[in-house]
């Protein structure tokens, strides 16, 4: 999977040309439309894919782009398909309303000021090995301000006799779940999340290991957040999630159980211990 994707304007391309350097010389991967697309591929699918398979979609905000009905498009896409935004101010600009909405609770890193670029680009690297879930795969020198790295997190406990509702209570965390949920878990899922008293859906990017380990991206209407620990099936067909969470500054307990109501190959619906409808879509 190609890690970042770049939209922008061409008339800014020398801005982007000089961070795409930056980034590339800190390990990160860059697709971009003017060198990865090859003869005879169809421009607009090419684009679509690499939105698709990106885990960073970077926008790069001008007069300019503002303005780029082709910007706007490629947002939109990447806000359709769960993909986490991080925005970047190059220049002063009023933000449409229709980016607004797709920025809503996501900070924004701004190098407009020409004399102070080293602090941003210290921003814009620490966010994307948030966003990623990865390190940079070189190493470089010593950054100004970094994000503080998630700890591995302890085994979960235990839990109540009554969040096994429907199984008996003997069975425990050790017993043996489902066998068809637990085969069909591992692997990339993305998630809607429709809360019970409030319009705006959160949605979670879900990455689960066959060894039981889980990492992602958690879009909530406060912003993105970065979550791993570790996963469990149970019996009667729940799924547990424990570890942590991190917006890059703080780290915090992560938890929720979800009851599997539905199961397909591809598909799963439950219910979370919050009360939130949780729609399961497979995506690799």
């Amino acid at each position: 999977m190609r890690q970042l994707f770049i939209s922008y304007s061409r008339e800014d391309r020398d801005f982007v040309d000089g961070l795409i350097r930056d980034i590339s010389d800190a390990g990160f991967d860059v697709w971009l439309d003017r060198e990865d697309i090859r003869g005879g591929t169809q421009w607009r699918a090419a684009i679509t894919r690499a939105i698709h398979e990106c885990s960073a979609f970077l926008v790069i905000l001008s007069p300019n782009s503002v303005g780029s009905r082709n910007v706007g498009r490629e947002l939109e896409l990447a806000s359709d398909n769960n993909r986490p935004i991080l925005p970047i101010i190059y220049q002063p600009c009023e933000i449409p309303a229709e980016f607004e909405y797709h920025f809503a609770g996501v900070q924004r890193i701004d190098f407009s000021d020409k004399s102070a670029r080293e602090a941003p680009l210290d921003e814009v690297i620490d966010a994307l090995k948030v966003l990623t879930g990865t390190e940079s795969k070189k190493k470089g020198g010593p950054r100004s301000r970094s994000a503080p790295a998630l700890e591995s997190p302890a085994p979960p406990p235990p839990l109540p006799n009554s969040v096994w509702r429907g199984v008996d209570p003997q069975a425990g965390v050790g017993a043996q779940p489902t066998p068809s949920l637990l085969q069909l878990l591992p692997g990339r899922w993305s998630l809607r999340i429709k809360h019970p008293f409030a319009v705006v859906e959160g949605s979670l990017v879900l990455d689960l290991a066959p060894n039981g380990m889980f990492q992602g991206q958690l879009k909530k209407p406060m912003g993105m957040t970065a979550i791993q620990g570790q996963w469990q099936a149970t019996p009667a067909n729940q799924i547990i999630l424990q570890g942590q969470e991190t917006d890059g500054l703080q780290i915090a307990p992560y938890g929720t159980v979800i009851q599997i109501n539905q199961v397909a190959p591809h598909q799963l619906m439950g219910v979370s211990s919050g009360g939130e409808q949780v729609f399961w879509q497979r995506i690799a």
